[in-house]
């Protein structure tokens, strides 16, 4: 693009003793014209920029909408970042039905998207590109995935895995060579207590490598937080929420995700209504060698902000602050639209972005999981991009994402 300073050298087209009020007149029409279209293309250039994807950047799965979408953290904008029914964008999942995008891990400057009956997917962040890394309908490990990612060192994800009957099994895969590795089987019993009435609702790794998952409560189960360890497959109950003695408020996962660790290594999980005997939305904040839970965040309490119902997909940032996904509480909506920030401390809510305003962009019909984008510096070790966000600005903290570029390889996307 030309220099402003290359502009006014229009002026000098003319010989000086010739012009005339006419042509002086047309110069400056001519000159304020290019001015003009000179700040159009740096407005332009601005809007292109406004969609780069950096440090900070709220990542959304919503199932419904078929999509990865960023939310600004700042405005609540919404941008879709791949639309996987966008053949042009790379493979798909064909419209298969909705639901299928499950899980998001940020890590080595890519983005990974699990959808249940396909795979896992490669986006890059530059173009909403797709690269199917992992068919899950074949290999000798195969079947379909559940809600949760999380990214381990050297290229690796876990993710839950379930065939057509129960139990649920926690799987690795190395996102470049495909090599499937069996971590955790919830029916062996050499591994921990045996689990055969429930799927994982969401999953992720924590700052020093553990697995956690959340089981539902479901045919006659009890909802609980389990430790993995990553090289044995070991389990541990951290939380068992039939238990009295480690909290008192009853919850329930099975129509809700969401559980993230923060820097301290406490423990955080959403918790939603299933209309039976859990009425009650929760964001709980579990102590991990104790399985202590404390409601950090009552979704059905005004005094701490908004109200939400059925909470979906849940990070940190790097200030500490959370992120939630939620439903309209006025209307009992399961399926996210509204996405809420927390404070770590006080549990005190504001709305971030509301999913049904076509003001702030695409529209949101169902939050499936939430990720927030690490720098450069939080990305080195391989975790989970809503694991370990390296909160350097300690857990009092209120300070706005910094929006520091993740630049290298993150760039404009679609």
């Amino acid at each position: 693009m030309k220099s402003p300073q290359s502009w006014f050298m229009l002026a000098h087209i003319f010989p000086s003793g010739s012009r005339s009020a006419a042509h002086r007149l047309a110069c400056r029409r001519l000159l304020r014209s290019c001015l003009w279209l000179l700040g159009v293309f740096a407005l332009a250039g601005g809007l292109a920029q406004a969609a780069v994807i950096k440090e900070g950047d709220i990542l959304v799965t919503d199932p419904n909408v078929d999509a990865l979408i960023k939310v600004d953290p700042e405005t609540g904008a919404r941008t879709v970042v791949s639309d996987f029914g966008d053949p042009s964008q790379g493979p798909g999942n064909g419209g298969f039905p909705f639901g299928a995008l499950g899980g998001i891990a940020v890590t080595g400057g890519q983005i990974f998207v699990t959808d249940f009956f396909v795979g896992i997917f490669a986006v890059d962040p530059r173009t909403g590109k797709r690269t199917l890394v992992t068919d899950i309908t074949k290999g000798a490990i195969h079947g379909f995935l559940w809600y949760g990612m999380g990214a381990e060192v050297g290229g690796s994800v876990v993710v839950p895995l379930a065939t057509t009957s129960l139990p649920t099994y926690v799987v690795r895969v190395d996102t470049r060579s495909d090599h499937r590795v069996l971590v955790t089987d919830f029916s062996n019993l050499t591994q921990g207590a045996a689990i055969t009435c429930c799927y994982i609702q969401d999953l992720t790794v924590g700052p020093l490598g553990g697995i956690f998952v959340a089981t539902e409560n479901n045919a006659g189960g009890a909802s609980g937080i389990y430790r993995i360890n990553p090289i044995t497959g070991k389990r541990t109950l951290v939380s068992d929420f039939t238990n009295g003695a480690q909290g008192t408020d009853v919850a329930d996962f099975q129509f809700g995700t969401g559980i993230a660790i923060e820097s301290s290594g406490q423990i955080l999980v959403n918790s939603t209504p299933n209309f039976g005997t859990v009425t009650r939305t929760l964001l709980f904040r579990i102590n991990p060698i104790t399985g202590k839970r404390t409601v950090l965040s009552d979704f059905d309490d005004a005094k701490q902000g908004p109200l939400g119902f059925g909470l979906n997909g849940l990070a940190v940032e790097k200030s500490g602050r959370l992120v939630v996904g939620t439903g309209n509480a006025t209307i009992q909506e399961l399926a996210g639209t509204l996405v809420f920030r927390v404070n770590q401390l006080t549990g005190q809510r504001s709305l971030l972005s509301d999913g049904k305003n076509r003001t702030q962009g695409v529209l949101l019909k169902g939050i499936a999981n939430i990720a927030v984008v690490p720098g450069d510096h939080d990305d080195h070790d391989g975790h989970s991009n809503h694991d370990d966000q390296g909160h350097r600005d300690g857990p009092g903290s209120n300070s706005k994402p910094t929006g520091d570029s993740l630049v290298s390889p993150f760039g404009v996307v679609k």
